[in-house]
């Protein structure tokens, strides 16, 4: 039996689990960058018992950026934890999806 609930984090196309070493680590990040406290405490709040949903597009763009931020000097994508960039990409199509949506 696993010890500790992996991260799940809502976007659009259904929720995207992060592995809880990853989970830990991206809430460093947050914890490191003075943007990043609201979606910091939106995963604290949320803990492993559902999905964290990220409310605002503002929220999603500043994860996207921590994380992009973070990758930079970890060397890129191979830097991360495991299912970190993945939680990048799928928050990226949600902002995406959502400016076609209000374009047209």
């Amino acid at each position: 039996m696993q010890d500790r609930l992996d991260l799940a984090i809502a976007t659009d196309r259904g929720p995207l689990t992060v592995p809880w070493p990853a989970r830990a680590a991206l809430l460093t990040e947050l914890e490191l960058n003075e943007n990043g406290h609201a979606v910091r405490d939106a995963i604290k709040a949320v803990g492993a018992t559902r999905p964290v949903e990220l409310k605002t597009r503002a929220h999603k763009a500043e994860l996207i950026r921590v994380i992009d931020e973070w990758g930079a000097r970890e060397g890129g994508r191979a830097g991360l934890p495991d299912g970190i960039f993945a939680l990048r990409d799928a928050l990226e199509v949600d902002l995406v999806d959502a400016w076609r949506k209000d374009s047209f």
